[in-house]
């Protein structure tokens, strides 16, 4: 069982991956903004992060510069979330350093599989967009 933190404002997007995760048999946490996913991360050290990118309160982007340890990557891998994924240029997409990147709306599919490899450590899925 690994503790997930998911941080995303739409609280549809939430409970829908809320459910997936514990359905995995997954600790989860879920905050709606990325001063609170700060908060959640700092206190439940997570295994892994589902992240929206558009959230109030600082955004997806500026909570994985906030989490960035000394080797300039993040403390676990990362899962970005988004609508707007098509619009995020290869550096971007580079500078999250997310371990997949998918495209709202989602697919319960994609996100387990997503999950299960990122918690396994295995190689970057390709990202679903």
């Amino acid at each position: 069982m690994a503790r997930i933190l998911i941080a995303d404002d739409d609280p549809g997007a939430r409970e829908m991956l809320s459910r997936i995760c514990a359905f995995q048999g997954h600790e989860v946490e879920h905050v709606g903004d990325a001063a609170r996913a700060k908060a959640a991360y700092d206190r439940m050290k997570p295994d892994l992060v589902l992240l929206d990118l558009a959230m109030p309160l600082g955004g997806g982007t500026s909570f994985v510069e906030a989490i960035r340890g000394e080797n300039g990557t993040p403390g676990c891998p990362i899962i970005v979330i988004s609508g707007y994924v098509d619009v995020l240029e290869p550096e971007e997409r580079e500078a999250l350093g997310a371990v997949a990147i998918l495209k709202k709306p989602l697919e319960v599919a994609t996100v387990m599989n997503a999950v299960e490899m990122a918690l396994a450590g295995l190689d970057r899925p390709p990202d679903a967009d």
